[in-house]
């Protein structure tokens, strides 16, 4: 009986931490978006931000989307309790400037809204959580928002 119980017990905290640490994508999602907003907010003392709009059926969405899936995310620690509390918080900023992503489920930025927000912590919000990128240390999220920050900035210096 206790060698029962202590395989299964076994089976429920290897399936736990095989859940916990599962990679999902960014890109993947309940719906397609079409349409996209990124903002970049300086953490400097004027808070000056860079913001592109992709309206639907820009080939830019696509480049978007296959930006984001270069990147997954799983539990983290403040997951469970960021849903529910009143909603996510993230504290600090490691990456000198802050990443909005707005992924909206209608053309012109209308419809439901995902958002993904990074300060280059270890730790994003996306929907209605906290949410973890990458095994050890910032470094996968600090060179996930490095490669917005130049994607934002060549989209910028186009138009």
């Amino acid at each position: 009986m206790k060698k029962g119980l202590f395989c299964i017990g076994t089976v429920v905290l290897f399936i736990g931490i095989v859940a916990f640490f599962w990679p999902r994508s960014l890109a993947d999602m309940n719906h397609q978006p079409k349409s996209v907003r990124i903002e970049i907010i300086e953490s400097d003392a004027l808070h000056s931000r860079m913001t592109i709009e992709i309206p639907a059926g820009s080939p830019k969405l696509d480049e978007i989307m296959a930006l984001l899936d270069q990147y997954s995310y799983h539990y983290s620690l403040r997951t469970i309790p960021s849903l529910l509390d009143n909603g996510p918080s993230m504290k600090g900023n490691q990456a000198g400037f802050w990443l909005n992503i707005y992924l909206y489920s209608e053309p012109n930025y209308m419809g439901a809204c995902f958002s993904i927000i990074s300060g280059g912590t270890k730790e994003i919000i996306w929907g209605d959580a906290v949410w973890r990128i990458g095994y050890w240390g910032n470094g996968k999220n600090i060179e996930m928002m490095n490669a917005f920050y130049n994607l934002v900035a060549s989209y910028k210096e186009e138009s």
